[in-house]
């Protein structure tokens, strides 16, 4: 009768390999919570130094921005400034510091400071104003306009924009003020084409905003256009937030790794599984 072999040792390949593909997922899985974690915190961080540097309310302040938004009306139809001393550098002194924050609960965009201007340094940072525009204040004739990135790893600010629904509630607190707009409608512009900036000049005596950002993401050869009209603080928190980015890129490439993280969790135990009834047959 033939000796009795002993049974090889089951491969350890597979089970490494498993291994380390549960190990990648679940750290690409953390890995934008972690981010957004750190993100969060240092937008927070930004809107607290802005609310000890802006609070309480400044009358003179207030009365600049007036004049200037006066300035930027005039310039847009083609008149004489009826300010033209008036500086944003009178407003803010220092012009490098966030002059607010933008909130939109709808699309969970947390305190995102804003800045004065549109260059790479201040949209690195957070949300850009546009100069030619006007500044976020009460009163007739204002139109600001507020831009920031897409479609960035390390800069997810107004990614989720292209979700917002006609009502949602966008919340701008400026100048020791805050402010809350309705969504009204979304238009997509080519930069590209001469009278492009005109989309944010003031068409009429309303107060509104304009988030602007690239289009489409990966692309982004094209503008998308939100606009948005004032409303009362008070009709704005009783209007009723719905979650518009359940189904965003990020958060679709957040279920994939989830689901490739539980397929390989499976996988692991039923191949760890398998070994083990083989291990016990053979030595059965």
């Amino acid at each position: 009768m033939p000796a009795a072999t002993k049974p090889k040792r089951p491969s350890r390949l597979v089970s490494i390999l498993l291994l380390v593909g549960i190990a990648l997922s679940v750290i690409l899985f953390f890995t934008p919570f972690v981010y957004d974690w750190i993100a969060s915190n240092q937008r927070l961080e930004i809107a607290q130094d802005y609310r000890k540097r802006a609070y309480p309310a400044d009358k003179r302040r207030d009365a600049l921005i007036k004049q200037y938004n006066a300035n930027i009306l005039a310039h847009q139809k083609g008149q004489v400034r009826p300010f033209p001393g008036v500086t944003y550098q009178q407003i803010e002194s220092d012009a490098e510091a966030a002059f607010g924050y933008v909130r939109i609960p709808s699309i969970h965009l947390k305190s995102t400071p804003v800045f004065y201007g549109t260059s790479d340094a201040v949209l690195a940072k957070g949300v850009g104003s546009l100069t030619y525009t006007s500044l976020p204040a009460p009163g007739k004739n204002v139109t600001a306009s507020l831009t920031a990135h897409t479609g960035l790893a390390n800069r997810i600010f107004f990614d989720n924009i292209r979700y917002l629904k006609k009502g949602d509630v966008v919340y701008v607190d400026a100048f020791a003020h805050e402010y809350a707009y309705a969504v009204d409608r979304q238009q997509v512009i080519d930069p590209k084409q001469p009278d492009a900036y005109k989309a944010f000049n003031i068409k009429d005596a309303q107060n509104k905003i304009i988030l602007m950002t690239c289009t489409p993401q990966g692309i982004n050869d094209h503008r998308l256009l939100v606009f948005a009209h004032k409303i009362p603080l008070a009709t704005a928190k009783h209007t009723p937030v719905k979650a518009r980015d359940r189904w965003s890129l990020m958060n679709i490439w957040k279920y994939c790794f989830l689901l490739l993280l539980l397929a390989l969790v499976l996988a692991y135990w039923y191949y760890a599984r398998k070994q083990q009834r083989k291990q016990e047959a053979a030595y059965a």
